[in-house]
This record gives structure tokens, C-alpha cells and sequence, in this order.
């Protein structure tokens, strides 16, 4: 498992699933923190009774205890009062611990199956990876997504539909350009000397034809003169 994923065909079948659950179940009931009465009874009172103070001093001591040890499981108390009176705790003998050092044998006895727990918890929200698809399968993904690149490519060189804006701005330079056409036709025909109702570029190509004739008229007369 990689990931918080399984391989394909690597996954929990329903048997490993239904058998880690109920193992989880027992796990979550062992590490339930244990109540202020189960702390006092399986593992505060017999190590203060191991010091020969006072009573306010025992009850401050106490209260220094329950405040280190809150959220520890029961389980767990109960193995560090075990371990401690058997010298397995690596602490003194000599004397009590100290509330900080009694939290620490106390989670230490109970990590194991914290860790445990987070291990089955992570492989049940495992989920499994789909299978690799076939060489089809590839063929087909393939043609698809160039199929996509192609539509895109097409897209792209396909000149864009005119937005309004630029319609607007056609119109506007069209009459224009029909104004400026509209003078020059009128001071062409002012030149020519033209009737409002003519058209200047008719008598103007008209007179260029004319005078193309009357040089070639000129090119003939020279050509037959006499040197």
C-alpha cells in the first residue's frame, strides 16, 4: 500500500475487513481515558501511599497526578503501577515519581496500541487503485485526446464571429469612406465642368481616351514626315 491506496487486486477482501473492525472495536474500548475514580483506585492512592506526607500534601500531590494523567487509558495506568512496583518502570524505587515522570510511563505503556490502532485505521480508509487499462483501452484514450487537441487547434484559427462593437465600428468607417468618395466625386466633376446628375469617372475616362487618341494621331503625323 502506497499512499493510503492499495494496488489493484491487492485490497482487504471482506473477511480482513469484518476481522480488523472488530480488533479496531476492542482497541477504541481499551484506549477510552479512564475516569478521575479509576485513576485514583488502580494508580494514584498506591503511589501516594508509598510517601509518608501529609494529608494536604497528599491531596496536592494527588490533584498534580489527575492533572498529568488526564486522557490516559486505564489499561495503561494499571500496567505503569504494575511496572513501577516491579522495578520494570526504569524510575526509582526509592521514592514516588514524580507526576510528569508517571505521565510518561503511563503513555508509554499505551503507545503500542495507539500506534496500532492508527495503523488499522489507515488500512481500512485505504482505497484501492483501478486496475491499469489494456493497450484498446490506451488506443481509445489516445484517439480521444487528440481528437480534443484537434478541435482546440481548429478553434484557434477560425476567425471569431464579429462582436457588436465591431460591427458598430465597420459601419462607422464605411460611411466614411462613402463621404470622402462622394467629395472627390464632386470636385472632380467641378474640373470637368459636369452636370450634377453625371458621372465625373465616366467623363473622365472618356477625356483620357480622347487624349490617348490625339497622341497617337500626333505619333502617326511625325512618323510621315520627311527627315
Amino acid at each position: 500500500m502506497v499512499e493510503g491506496k492499495w494496488r489493484a487486486g491487492c485490497g482487504l477482501t471482506r473477511e480482513e475487513r469484518i476481522g480488523l473492525g472488530r480488533h479496531m472495536s476492542v482497541l477504541e474500548r481499551s484506549l477510552r481515558p479512564a475516569t478521575p475514580r479509576e485513576l485514583g483506585e488502580e494508580l494514584i492512592n498506591p503511589i501516594l501511599q508509598l510517601m509518608p506526607v501529609s494529608a494536604e500534601t497528599a491531596a496536592f500531590r494527588a490533584e498534580a497526578y489527575f492533572e498529568a494523567l488526564d486522557g490516559v487509558p486505564l489499561f495503561a495506568a494499571v500496567a505503569a503501577r504494575q511496572a513501577f512496583f516491579q522495578d520494570r518502570s526504569g524510575l526509582s524505587t526509592d521514592y514516588a515519581p514524580t507526576p510528569p515522570q508517571l505521565a510518561r510511563l503511563v503513555r508509554r505503556m499505551a503507545e503500542p496500541f495507539a500506534c496500532e490502532r492508527a495503523v488499522i485505521d489507515r488500512l481500512l480508509r485505504a482505497t484501492e487503485e483501478p486496475p491499469p487499462p489494456d493497450e484498446a483501452e490506451m488506443a481509445k484514450r489516445k484517439a480521444h485526446a487528440d481528437e480534443k487537441l484537434l478541435r482546440w487547434r481548429r478553434a484557434i484559427e477560425t476567425p471569431a464571429v464579429a462582436s457588436e462593437a465591431d460591427v458598430v465600428v465597420q459601419a462607422r468607417r464605411e460611411a466614411e469612406l462613402r463621404q470622402r468618395v462622394a467629395r472627390q466625386e464632386e470636385q472632380l466633376r467641378a474640373a470637368l465642368d459636369l452636370p450634377e446628375d453625371a458621372d465625373p469617372l465616366d467623363a473622365f475616362d472618356r477625356s483620357k481616351a480622347e487624349d490617348s487618341g490625339n497622341a497617337a494621331d500626333m505619333e502617326a503625323a511625325e512618323a510621315r514626315l520627311v527627315p
